[in-house]
């Protein structure tokens, strides 16, 4: 194997920047693809630009059975505390998740999704 898809998406992404600047005081957040050189292996997030709206309803309407979500602690985690607070600011100021999105991911190469 020498690539990994991970279905990380805008949201998500919106969110880990979010609680690595207010839960460990730095601006960081996962890459669009990142080669990890100990195995030779490349992860990319081909969702990242997708909405999780788009996403889930891309899923309804192709009949996708999503795997079901094991963790005992599903829903009750700073994660889910960050989706909440960033649907709050959406709603109270339109078009704030996507200016989150860009304050990070506007030094990537938007045709390569990779560091320029």
């Amino acid at each position: 194997i020498s690539k990994l898809a991970l279905g990380h998406h805008f949201d998500d992404a919106g969110e880990t920047f979010m609680m690595s600047l207010l839960f460990e005081g730095r601006l960081s957040c996962f890459r669009p693809v990142t080669y990890l050189s100990r195995s030779g292996m490349t992860v990319i997030r081909p969702l990242l630009y997708a909405p999780e709206k788009d996403v889930t309803h891309f899923v309804r309407a192709s009949s996708i059975t999503p795997v079901a979500k094991s963790c005992p602690a599903d829903g009750i985690t700073k994660r889910e505390e960050m989706k909440t607070k960033l649907a709050e600011m959406e709603r109270a100021d339109r078009g704030v998740k996507a200016r989150i999105f860009n304050a990070y991911f506007s030094k990537y190469d938007k045709n390569t999704l990779c560091d320029e």
